[in-house]
């Protein structure tokens, strides 16, 4: 009986910490002088029942959503440098690391076995900063595959 409440409670954990990182995309897409874009989940839905010669989109409907925030403004910046700073945590891998005249970029995953279930992507630069998180159970390979499609 009592690892039920114990699961239940790492549950509620795990759902409240996905629900803190969407409100701080929300807190930061309201903001002016920020870029957002958010895709939901029903928009993958939707694209992956699509049929366009040549691209498989059954494939986007492993992705759950996408968020999107950027600035070009110093000030904001810093505050969103500060904000997700705990966005990737210690069950991220690193994938990838750039550092270039003042420009940081890294690649980070979070995975579940196999499966990749969170990417983020930190581009910071003095007055400019993004952050692309991509949430879904897909594979390295998919991505790939995908944005090769994409270049098409």
């Amino acid at each position: 009986m009592k690892t039920k409440y114990i699961f239940i409670a790492i549950g509620l954990l795990i759902s409240s910490l996905c629900f803190g990182q969407q409100k701080l995309f929300d807190h930061f897409a309201d903001m002016k002088g920020v870029s957002s874009v958010y895709i939901s989940p029903a928009m993958f839905d939707m694209i992956g029942s699509l049929n366009i010669d040549d691209i498989d989109l059954k494939k986007l409907s492993k992705i759950e959503s996408i968020n999107i925030v950027s600035t070009e403004q110093a000030n904001i910046a810093a505050e969103m440098r500060k904000a997700f700073k705990n966005l990737v945590t210690s069950n991220h891998e690193e994938l990838m690391r750039i550092r270039s005249d003042g420009k940081n970029i890294t690649f980070n995953i979070k995975k579940k076995g196999n499966m990749i279930e969170e990417m983020v992507m930190l581009v910071d630069e003095q007055e400019k900063y993004v952050v692309i998180q991509i949430l879904g159970l897909f594979t390295l390979k998919e991505i790939q595959e995908f944005a090769e499609t994409g270049k098409q």
